[in-house]
């Protein structure tokens, strides 16, 4: 069912459908569907704004109609973005809720990409440059989650992928951050699957040196890990350190990057 390292090189163009701003920095957007674009839960995608292309061409796609945009969208590559007008994230719906959903912080002194991001509105349009899931877990048996923010957006699909395909859980997610609406309106409604929110490092920690004490699940689990460079080093380190085998955790990174994290 999943598909392992799957990555789609077609560029897209999907327009906005909705934006919710939620606190002083979090933000939530809601993507029509591009023709032809296909993904899988967990899956996360490079995205551009008109303003990483050239000023002619961003031009000439804005005034094209359907036809001659799709022309146009199939003659460009990535190398023809400005790479600071590009980001990746994670896709917290799947194909059949006809959505593409992501959501991101933009703080109050923001990147380039996210302060431009941020003066965009409904009906304004983001190029998708590649989608792509490397996360390839069993469905069989229990399974833990470590997260930290935004992170947890791609799991909501995912878990949701692992119960139909025949996971009997339990599924808990563990994630280090502030119960914030976007975070908790995806959650997956089901007897197997827990969600478990700590809005500080030391007791985030706390948690899952208790989970540690289970040594069923030390064994017999799954461990997912999602987050940024830093996190990703010293929870899997820390796992690792704590009996946990190399082949029961599992990462949102290509194969060839797992020497990276894995002793």
């Amino acid at each position: 069912m999943r598909m392992k390292g799957v990555t789609f090189v077609a560029i897209y163009l999907a327009d906005i459908k909705d934006c919710k701003k939620k606190g002083t920095s979090l933000r939530t957007y809601t993507l029509y569907v591009p023709e032809g674009m296909h993904w899988t839960g967990g899956a996360h995608m490079r995205v551009a704004l008109y303003e990483g292309l050239s000023p002619e061409l961003a031009q000439k796609i804005k005034k094209a109609d359907k036809e001659i945009r799709c022309a146009l969208l199939a003659g460009i590559t990535e190398a023809d973005f400005d790479p600071a007008f590009t980001r990746t994230f994670s896709i917290s719906t799947r194909e059949c809720d006809n959505a593409i959903v992501f959501s991101t912080r933009i703080a109050a002194e923001p990147s380039l990409f996210k302060k431009t991001l941020g003066e965009y509105q409904v009906g304004d349009g983001i190029f998708i440059l590649t989608s792509a899931t490397h996360l390839h877990v069993p469905p069989k048996g229990p399974i833990v989650a470590l997260t930290m923010g935004v992170g947890l957006s791609s799991l909501h699909a995912f878990i949701r992928d692992l119960l139909e395909a025949g996971g009997d859980g339990p599924i808990l997610s563990l994630n280090v951050a502030e119960p914030l609406e976007e975070l908790t309106e995806l959650e997956v409604h089901d007897e197997r699957v827990r969600y478990m929110y700590k809005n500080n490092r030391y007791s985030f920690e706390q948690a899952v040196k208790k989970l540690m004490e289970d040594r069923v699940l030390v064994e017999q689990g799954r461990f997912i890990v999602i987050g940024g460079h830093r996190f990703m080093k010293e929870w899997i380190a820390f796992l690792e350190d704590n009996g946990v085998a190399q082949d029961r955790i599992f990462l949102d990174r290509p194969d060839e990057q797992r020497a990276i994290y894995i002793k």
